[in-house]
């Protein structure tokens, strides 16, 4: 019998969003962390998490943070060619 592979909750909400953004629903700048965390009724470290899986796989750019407020939010968007990793 063959092991059943189990994934965390972040790569569970990656695996989401990368569908999403295959399919065009998701694109540009990315809706912020904790808009999607509410969106997906999971922890903000868990979509962190799950942001950063889909950087390194290629699918996602970080970009600078800027100044909001008080405080810095970093924004995340749609890599170019991105659609390529996917395929």
């Amino acid at each position: 019998m063959k092991p059943i592979r189990l994934f965390s909750a972040a790569e569970q909400v990656a695996g989401y969003l990368r569908e999403e953004i295959a399919s065009g629903a998701l694109g540009g700048e990315m809706p912020g962390i904790h808009h999607l965390a509410a969106e997906l009724v999971a922890k903000h470290k868990t979509v962190e998490a799950a942001l950063g899986i889909l950087e390194k796989e290629g699918c996602l750019e970080r970009q600078v943070a800027e100044h909001v407020g008080e405080t810095e939010a970093d924004a995340w968007v749609v890599a170019a060619g991105s659609l390529e990793v996917l395929s």
